[in-house]
Parts: structure tokens; sequence; C-alpha cells
């Protein structure tokens, strides 16, 4: 069963420079408990139609009941298919969760 988000969210957006092909703005909000439960893909190029479908399709996941945001990110991690060359990850869907696995890194870090 999907969750009911609040009309008002707090999120963060990263950008991701993909070789010389493509740049990502992804936004992440959360839920009122501090919860991913929204992604946004904003793709420069051809990218824009297949990022708002893996986002979109990402947010129905993150918002159903006992959903993990760490499954979702090892689940995408390590897959390999053009572009291939693009700095950080194998894939455009492995890029996606290098970059948040980092912020959540980095978050993580600045709490403790």
């Amino acid at each position: 069963m999907r969750q009911r988000l609040p009309a008002t969210r707090k999120g963060k957006t990263v950008k991701i420079e993909i070789a010389d092909q493509c740049t990502l703005y992804i936004t992440v909000n959360t839920d009122g408990k501090g919860m991913p439960r929204e992604m946004f893909i904003k793709a420069s190029d051809g990218w824009a139609g297949w990022c708002n479908v893996l986002a979109e399709t990402a947010s129905l996941y993150l918002q159903c009941q006992d959903s993990k945001w760490s499954t979702l990110m090892r689940h995408w991690r390590g897959h390999r298919f053009d572009p291939q060359a693009i700095g950080k990850g194998s894939s455009i869907v492995d890029a996606v969760a290098r970059a948040m696995e980092d912020e959540e890194a980095m978050e993580t870090k600045k709490s403790v």
C-alpha cells in the first residue's frame, strides 16, 4: 500500500556529470521521519524520458510500506550498459546509486 506524503517535503539535490554526454540533477525528498520517499531526475539531452521513468518507478517503490532505500540502491549498483564511460559508474543507474550512497555516507558522518 502506498503511503501518502506530506504536502511540504524536505529534499536534497545532487548533480552528476556523465562524461561529456549528459548532466543529471537528482532530487530526493523525504517524509516527516526523514526517510527517502520521492525521487526526481532532471537530465539533459536525450536521457530525460528514460530518467523520468527511472525516478517515477523509484518513487512508487519508496512510497510502499516497508520499502528500504538501501535495497533500491543495492539493486541499482553494478548494472552495466551504454553509456558506460560515465566517470563514477558503469551506467546511469549505477552512477545514480553511487552518488546517492556517497551523499548518504556524508550525511551519516555529519550526524556522528
